[in-house]
């Protein structure tokens, strides 16, 4: 096993670290783990990167497009179109954020954390720290401004008997339902 340390400089114009050197290093690295560690530099935002390897056959580019592939699909999978709101939302609400504080969006929460919270709608900092990966720094740093967005939040509207003009929310058909 080696070890490779990177550093990646913040680019305020692309709102994102510059990856080149880390994507030329692993195209032919068999990687065992990456570890990330954040920091200012004379106020500028940096990335260090750990990086334990193994030379040999990496995973080629076809294959890391299928294993990101999947990874995509699997969130996907799990989110129900009344849910799409909210989790459009709360990525837009990260976007803005991971930006604003110059770190990568999936250090605030991934789009499976979004989707949990987007299907579940929690309304509590305990009920958001059960959210896998979703602890109690993430809670303590972000939490409240997330319950914000899902109490803020209207519940899906739903069409009623097909006619889109004849519109009610969840609660309302609920209630005609009784």
């Amino acid at each position: 096993m080696m070890t490779k340390v990177l550093t990646l400089r913040f680019n305020p114009l692309t709102g994102a670290f510059d990856d080149h050197s880390l994507n030329e290093f692993i195209k032919d690295k068999n990687l065992i783990s990456v570890q990330n560690h954040f920091f200012l530099h004379e106020g500028q935002p940096y990335l260090a990167l750990v990086i334990d390897y193994r030379l040999g056959d990496p995973l080629t580019p076809e294959d890391r497009q299928e294993r990101s592939r999947r990874r995509e699909e699997n969130w996907k999978e799990k989110l129900s179109s009344k849910a799409l709101p909210l989790f459009n939302t709360l990525r837009q609400w990260r976007s803005a954020k991971s930006r604003s504080n110059g770190i990568p969006h999936y250090q605030i929460a991934t789009n499976m954390q979004f989707v949990e919270m987007a299907e579940n709608r929690p309304q509590s900092l305990t009920a958001l720290k059960k959210i896998d990966g979703f602890g109690d720094a993430k809670a303590a740093k972000y939490g409240q401004e997330i319950l914000e967005i899902l109490l803020r939040e209207p519940p899906s509207v739903l069409s009623v008997e097909g006619d889109p003009e004849n519109v009610k929310t969840e609660e309302q058909k609920k209630e005609t339902d009784e």
